[in-house]
């Protein structure tokens, strides 16, 4: 296993994808962090978890999305470029390959995600000083605010990575990262806000990368204007739980598949 995990972290830190996308994701950290330079007076817990999450979660889904390109590439490069055989050739056991990618992908992406945090917490005490600092770092409840965005960073960036090991495509592994919670979702959960679906817009707490959300939101979803599918939303443990369940399945299945299908 050491062997694989140094391979694996020489391969992520020699891809120049990698620091570009790290790059880019510090960088709109730092940029929303400026989005404090709009608050007056004094703030409340809600004015620092719009600056946590950039409002509704902004901020966290465009880190996720972007880190989850690391968790694509670091399997899907591999077929791509057709460097898949000689790593197997020199790591023969798929499982401790697999293994490898999927800790050095955890740990990575993890350390990025909290360092964005921090980056964009920081910038907003120097814009604000005294009045962010008088919250306090965790007021309640944004001690799950930041564990919450970090930990769905790195599911995000792990279900990339089944993706692309499912599919052995980058651009389809990248086009369903994006369009999945982007569009299929927001399309499903407004289907199921019509009365004629009534009996089952409880469906809509299962839809992954949403309910997953819930884990880091700070204030109600929506003030009542907005369809009943939008209002089914579970508790931040259970999105939670909806999130590792649909990343357990596709990795899951990628796994299995790696295991058994010809490099």
């Amino acid at each position: 296993m050491r062997g694989a995990l140094r391979y694996e972290w020489m391969r992520l830190r020699t891809l120049r994808s990698t620091w570009w996308l790290t790059g880019l994701s510090l960088l709109i950290a730092g940029l929303l962090g400026l989005s404090a330079l709009g608050l007056k007076g004094t703030l409340t817990v809600v004015n620092y978890g719009d600056i946590l999450t950039g409002g509704g979660g902004g901020a966290v889904f465009l880190d996720s999305l972007l880190l989850s390109m690391i968790g694509v590439f670091a399997i899907g490069h591999e077929y791509r470029y057709g460097t898949i055989p000689p790593t197997l050739s020199a790591l023969p056991r798929r499982s401790t390959v697999l293994a490898a990618k999927v800790l050095v992908v955890t740990g990575y992406v993890f350390v990025v995600a909290l360092i964005g945090l921090v980056l964009r917490y920081a910038v907003a005490v120097v814009i604000l000083g005294h009045r962010l600092l008088d919250l306090g770092l965790f007021p309640s409840p944004m001690a799950r605010v930041w564990i919450g965005s970090i930990v769905y960073t790195v599911i995000f960036a792990l279900v990339g990575f089944a993706l692309a090991g499912l599919f052995r495509n980058v651009p389809a592994a990248i086009v369903t990262v994006i369009v999945m919670p982007l569009l299929v979702e927001n399309i499903l959960r407004g289907l199921l806000g019509l009365h004629v679906f009534h009996s089952i817009r409880g469906f809509a707490k299962g839809l992954p990368f949403s309910s997953g959300a819930e884990i880091f939101r700070y204030q109600p979803v929506d003030n009542g204007n907005s369809g009943a599918g939008f209002q089914a939303v579970p508790s931040p443990v259970d999105g939670l739980l909806v999130f590792l369940a649909f990343l357990t399945i596709v990795l899951g299945l990628s796994w299995v598949l790696f295991e058994k299908r010809d490099a």
